[in-house]
């Protein structure tokens, strides 16, 4: 896929039972599920009863769900409104909807962790699940930054405000951009929440808005940002951005 490709999640036909091709569904769902042809990244939005479980099993790589709205309970941790569970590769786990529950799912094609990126592969062994709340995130958008050591997945949550402007830019790995509330533009493109863009890893972009915007920002692997071709190239992680000094 070489250029960017704009997903409107309700479009895609809604199955009568949660759709994750990672997990199985115990008990009433529903959700969409998106994946561009040839993208790597796929992602779901989901509605789980109250008392739906979520199970994963083994075959699945590292992944995310961010709680919309309701109450996920994960051995007796509570994952809430606004925040993350991190489901890493391989792990068995449950998760009940504790009341209704509306959540954003996010997950690679490939059951393989990432091994090439600029963090490398992470540890085969100890993997696990991590809940993130809303007041957890470090730099007030991150929820997880690939620096992990048993996984490389990154999900920010990005807030800007009215008639903000993105500088041009690139990412050196692919990602999927999911609107929660506001308007998004790049270039030709124009996202109302609900809708995606998929955009594959070194493709230069922006994103503008005229109202004010609030977005996830979901990657299986570390990155590289630039904004000048010939400028200084910043690791997109905690640790990366606060050492970066722009030249």
């Amino acid at each position: 896929m070489k250029h960017p490709c704009v997903i409107d999640a309700a479009e895609a036909e809604e199955a009568g039972a949660y759709p994750a091709p990672s997990c199985v569904a115990i008990g009433h769902s529903r959700g969409r599920y998106a994946n561009p042809e040839g993208f790597p990244l796929w992602f779901v939005v989901g509605h789980l009863e109250a008392g739906c479980e979520l199970i994963w099993n083994r075959c699945h790589g590292d992944e995310v769900v961010y709680v919309r709205d309701g109450l996920l309970d994960v051995d007796g941790s509570m994952c809430e409104t606004g925040g993350v569970l991190i489901v890493e590769s391989e792990v068995t786990v449950t998760a009940r909807a504790v009341h209704k529950t509306a959540v954003v799912h996010f997950g690679p094609v490939s059951e393989m962790q990432p091994g090439d990126g600029p963090l490398g592969p992470p540890a085969p062994e100890d993997h696990g699940v991590h809940i993130r709340d809303e007041h957890s995130r470090a730099l007030g958008h991150f929820y997880a930054d690939s620096d992990c050591p048993t996984c490389r997945l990154t999900l920010m949550r990005v807030a800007l405000g009215p008639d903000a402007n993105t500088p041009s830019h690139t990412h050196s790995t692919d990602e999927i951009i999911y609107l929660l509330s506001g308007d998004i533009e790049s270039g030709p493109k124009l996202l109302e929440p609900g809708m995606a863009i998929a955009i594959a890893g070194n493709y230069r972009y922006r994103l503008r808005t005229k109202t004010g915007c609030e977005y996830l920002n979901y990657r299986r692997d570390a990155s590289l940002y630039t904004s000048d071709p010939k400028g200084p190239i910043m690791l997109e992680t905690v640790r990366g951005i606060r050492g970066f000094s722009p030249a």
